[in-house]
């Protein structure tokens, strides 16, 4: 969906765009893998300082790979954001060139909210391989204390006289 340049300069009191996006792959974001049932509801108006402003409700759900496993995991997100639409480079505002496409204009809020590392709920079966293993903090400093020092080693060998 796009609405013109003209569209918004004729725009009189204001106007509510209800979007719905569904299944979108990013093949090239390695934080972020698909949106899912993306509903966002944009009210673009001017205020009474001239400016047009718009205010978005957008929630859904993001498919992040767990960064253990790489399993896919769900995160629900809710935004909601107020920013202003501005014709010419402005800091904090959303440029619109010739039109603003909404599905683009989503997209810009949404994708500051990916969140870098995600992991999954319940048991975790971690990665190993041949002579290596992932393994949490807490096992690493369990095994850690029950490792013998290499250089008392010989001492377990020895065998004590039962003398009384």
């Amino acid at each position: 969906m796009i609405i013109t340049r003209r569209e918004l300069f004729n725009l009189k009191g204001h106007k509510i765009v209800d979007y719905h996006l569904d299944n979108e792959l990013f093949d090239d974001n390695i934080y972020l893998r698909e949106l899912k049932n993306v509903d966002a509801r944009i009210d673009i108006s001017y205020n009474p300082l001239d400016e047009l402003t718009a205010h978005l409700e957008i929630s859904g759900d993001m498919i992040c790979p767990c960064a253990i496993t790489l399993e896919d995991v769900e995160v629900p997100f809710n935004i909601s954001e107020d920013t202003e639409l501005v014709f010419e480079e402005k800091e904090d505002a959303y440029l619109v060139e010739n039109q603003l496409d909404i599905k683009d204009f989503i997209l810009a809020f949404i994708l500051p909210e990916v969140p870098i590392k995600v992991v999954k709920n319940g048991k975790i079966e971690y990665p190993r391989g041949d002579g290596w293993r992932v393994m949490t903090e807490e096992t690493y400093r369990r095994l850690k204390d029950e490792e013998i020092d290499p250089r008392l080693a010989k001492l377990k060998e020895y065998k004590f006289d039962e003398e009384e």
